[in-house]
């Protein structure tokens, strides 16, 4: 006979486990969602917030992606008070999702080109 504490461990462990279930399915849903919001979304150019977003990455990774010259952006002035904000272009996001961060040897093809 089983002991009521073993039958509640035992309830407790596979309730956990269709949490992770639900969990999964609710994951893979919001990257559906956020696929759908990015084809929706298309644009030339984007801000650091809107990279972010769309590589799953912080605005802060990006800016310092930007800074190290390992996603290829450029800086404009805008924002309030004119402070200078990164921009990438659609093709250096669609580049970084295939391929990474840029090592040293791409920037120097990159240039080359």
């Amino acid at each position: 006979m089983v002991s009521p504490n073993k039958r509640r461990l035992v309830k407790k462990l596979f309730s956990e486990i269709e949490d992770v279930a639900r969990l999964d399915r609710i994951e893979s849903k919001i990257d559906s969602i956020r696929s759908l919001l990015i084809a929706a979304q298309k644009k030339d150019v984007y801000s650091t917030g809107e990279a972010a977003f769309t590589l799953k990455r912080t605005k802060k990774t990006i800016e310092r992606l930007c800074r190290e010259g390992r996603l290829q952006g450029h800086r404009t002035t805008g924002g309030r008070g004119g402070m200078q904000e990164w921009r990438v272009a659609h093709d250096e996001i669609e580049r970084f999702r295939r391929e990474g961060p840029r090592t040293s040897s791409q920037d120097d093809l990159a240039e080359a080109q």
